[in-house]
C-alpha cells in the first residue's frame, strides 16, 4: 500500500510538471500570435488544446494530400499495373476525373496518367504545357526529376523541355547530366530513332538557354 501510494503521488507530481511545462510553451507560442488569432482562442490549456486540434486536422489533411493525391491522383495509381481491358477503363476512369479537377492541374495530372501508361515522350509534353500554361510546380519537379530517368530518350526529352522552359531550378540537375550523362547513351533515339541518343548533349544545349 505504501508503494501503491508513493507511485501515486510521483505520477501525480509528474502529471503537474507536464501540464506546467505545456502551459509554459503555450505561454510563449501565444505570445507570437496576431490578434486575429489571440482574440479567438484564449491562452489557457484549453486555448492550447484547441491549436492542438487544429495542428492535428493540419497534419491529418497533410497526410491524405501526401498519400492519397484526391480522387483523380488515386485513379491514376490505379492505372499503374492493370492490363488489357481493365486498363482501358481505369484509363477513361482517370481521365474522366482529371476533368474534373482544376484547370491549373489537368495538364499535369494528364501528364501523370501517361506516365503510369509509359508514354512517356507524351508526359513530357504535358508537364511543359502545364509549367508554361499554369506555372504548375509539381509539374516542373517532375520535369526536373526526369533528368535522372533510367531511359537517355527521357532524359533527352526533359532535358530540352526545361531548357525551352528556361527553368532557372534545373541548372543543377542539367550541369549533373551534361557532365556525367546516364544509362543508355548512345542507344537509338531522333527521329524515327534513325540517330542516336545523346542526354548529356541534350543537357548541354539547355544550359546554355538558361537565363
Amino acid at each position: 500500500a505504501v508503494v501503491g501510494a508513493a507511485v501515486g503521488q510521483r505520477a501525480s507530481v509528474l502529471g503537474q510538471q507536464a501540464r506546467t511545462a505545456t502551459d509554459a510553451l503555450w505561454a510563449r507560442v501565444y505570445a507570437k500570435l496576431p490578434p486575429s488569432i489571440t482574440t479567438k482562442v484564449s491562452s489557457t490549456r484549453a486555448g492550447w488544446g484547441v491549436c492542438g486540434l487544429l495542428l492535428a486536422v493540419v497534419l491529418l489533411g497533410g497526410g491524405l494530400l501526401v498519400f492519397g493525391g484526391g480522387p483523380a491522383m488515386r485513379a491514376i495509381r490505379d492505372v499503374e499495373g492493370a492490363t488489357g481491358a481493365e486498363k482501358v477503363q481505369k484509363v477513361n476512369e482517370a481521365k474522366r476525373l482529371i476533368r474534373l479537377e482544376e484547370a491549373d492541374q489537368r495538364a499535369y495530372l494528364s501528364g501523370r496518367l501517361e506516365e503510369a501508361q509509359g508514354n512517356m515522350s507524351a508526359a513530357v509534353v504535358h508537364y511543359a504545357a502545364a509549367v508554361r500554361k499554369d506555372g504548375n510546380g509539381r509539374a516542373q519537379s517532375r520535369l526536373i526529376s526526369l533528368l535522372k530517368h533510367e531511359q537517355c530518350g527521357v532524359r533527352a526529352s526533359a532535358a530540352t523541355a526545361v531548357g525551352g522552359l528556361r527553368l532557372e531550378d534545373a541548372r543543377g540537375a542539367l550541369e549533373s547530366l551534361a557532365e556525367d550523362g546516364g544509362p543508355n547513351e548512345g542507344s537509338a533515339g531522333g527521329f524515327l530513332n534513325l540517330g542516336t541518343c545523346d542526354s548529356k548533349q541534350a543537357a548541354a544545349d539547355a544550359l546554355k538557354r538558361l537565363p
